[in-house]
């Protein structure tokens, strides 16, 4: 197996200090690696479809999909004003833990990086 030169990011929407977005922005230049901005989040099966119109959920989840895709499009900005290459998706799954896996399997990254802080109540 061998790695690519990229950077993953799993950005945690909540982490309003981005340290690994950070560390990435640092890091990619002198890697001259391309940066993949990841937000990964709970696809909920079956969510309320036997009380909701398919149709009205379809457009629910599009909706919250297009708004994670519009918060990592702005994470980039600064990035790709940096000269860095960024792409960004927002992946849905059940359990989360297995989307990651699954992409680190599909991407292949030189790094992974995921902030570290701790959300308390």
């Amino acid at each position: 197996m061998e790695l690519t030169n990229r950077l993953l990011v799993i950005v945690d929407q909540g982490d309003e200090r981005h340290a690994a977005l950070e560390r990435a922005r640092w890091l990619a230049p002198r890697l001259d690696a391309p940066v993949d901005l990841r937000v990964y989040y709970q696809a909920v099966p079956g969510l309320g479809e036997q009380f909701i119109d398919s149709r009205v959920l379809e457009t629910a989840v599009e909706q919250m999909r297009r708004e994670k895709l519009d918060c990592l499009e702005e994470l980039a900005k600064p990035l790709r004003g940096e000269g860095l290459t960024v792409t960004v998706d927002a992946v849905a799954g059940s359990p989360v833990a297995e989307s990651i896996l699954a992409d680190i399997v599909r991407l292949q990254p030189r790094l992974v990086l995921k902030g570290a802080d701790h959300h308390g109540p």
